[in-house]
């Protein structure tokens, strides 16, 4: 294709490295300039991961890219998150009143 241009059914192997071991590995074909691939990470696979593309357009040519996979805030996380905040804004208005009440 030209530069610019999208290039056309390429070949491709997606992988996915975590702590120096291949954790996922498929090979797919990009019809139009792009294609996605899905995974979804156990909540055990955290910490810093590459993605590699392998053997682009069936050249040997790769690229990766390294990206950090946090562990999702459940909902009893955001729970006690929100009654923590709510603790403390009641003991803030509850100090602020006292001080306006002895001045």
């Amino acid at each position: 294709g030209k530069t610019g241009e999208p290039l056309r059914n390429s070949d491709y192997t997606f992988v996915i490295i975590q702590n120096g071991k291949e954790i996922h590995r498929i090979t797919g074909t990009a019809q139009v300039g792009g294609e996605f691939e899905r995974y979804e990470f156990a909540e055990d696979q955290t910490g810093p991961t590459i993605i590699r593309f392998e053997n682009i357009r069936n050249t040997g040519q790769e690229t990766e890219f390294g990206i950090v996979i946090a562990p999702e805030f459940g909902v009893i996380a955001i729970v006690i998150l929100f009654s923590a905040l709510f603790v403390v804004v009641l003991a803030s208005k509850n100090c602020l009143s006292k001080n306006l009440i002895s001045n």
